[in-house]
């Protein structure tokens, strides 16, 4: 019963919205890009993409530039999107299928930069700043 009382105790003196050790809280007014799900096709690799822009503005644009590496760390290929627009407050869920590009073969996913980011007042160097990346695919994403 007092190891009970104890636990009870300490989680009420966590502060509310208290994170999980180890997981990265977004900043107020990031746009959260998350590798959601990979989706083996015939002749692609589906990514699905969830973006969450948490500004109180829309993106009229938000470009991608992504370089996919296989499982021994070479690059497989540079590919660039257009994931805007996105509305402010706002969660959206982008396909993108790569053609003749192996999901099995997938290593890793780095979002090289972000080129654009318009209808934003950040100034187009710091695009990449914003983004906060998520992950719930077992391949490596990072920035």
């Amino acid at each position: 019963m007092a190891l009970l009382l104890s636990c009870l105790a300490a989680v009420l003196a966590l502060p509310a919205g208290a994170e999980e050790p180890g997981e990265a809280k977004p900043a107020k007014e990031s746009l959260v890009l998350e590798l959601n799900r990979i989706e083996p096709l015939p002749e692609a690799c589906r990514l699905y993409l969830l973006l969450r822009n948490e500004h109180a503005k829309a993106f009229e644009r938000l470009t991608l530039d992504l370089v996919f590496f296989d499982r021994d760390a070479i690059i497989d290929r540079r590919f660039s999107v257009e994931a805007g627009p996105i509305a402010a407050r706002k969660t959206t869920l982008r396909q993108l299928d790569v053609p003749e590009l192996s999901c099995e073969e997938l290593g890793s996913l780095l979002l090289n930069a972000v080129p654009s980011c318009g209808g934003t007042s950040v100034s187009q160097g710091d695009c990449i700043a914003l983004v906060v990346l998520k992950n719930r695919t077992d391949i490596t994403f990072f920035k």
